[in-house]
């Protein structure tokens, strides 16, 4: 697996262990449609850093960041916070 963006955020998986093939798959759409409340609006608004924890064959962590104001300080009336993400990934 890899995982890393620039625009944006990816997670690349090579499902048969050859390394010719991999499957993307988009984090930031992911995020935006189960968190629609603090979207990820564009590739300013996440460092685009990742890391990724291996928990099993078919299970591992993926965390990523939000920077709502990009890498502008948060005014200090704004609700926004800068924020990690973990999720849960399962490989079928």
């Amino acid at each position: 697996m890899l995982s890393g963006g620039r625009p944006g955020i990816y997670l690349w998986l090579n499902r048969d262990g050859k390394a010719l093939t991999w499957d993307k798959f988009d984090v930031v759409a992911n995020h935006n449609e189960f968190v629609p409340q603090e979207k990820i609006t564009d590739a300013g608004k996440s460092s685009s850093y990742t890391e990724v924890v291996v928990l099993g064959e078919k299970h591992l962590l993926l965390i990523y960041d939000r920077i709502p104001h990009s890498w502008s300080m948060i005014p200090a009336d704004s609700p926004e916070t800068n924020s990690v993400w973990v999720v849960r990934v399962t490989i079928e």
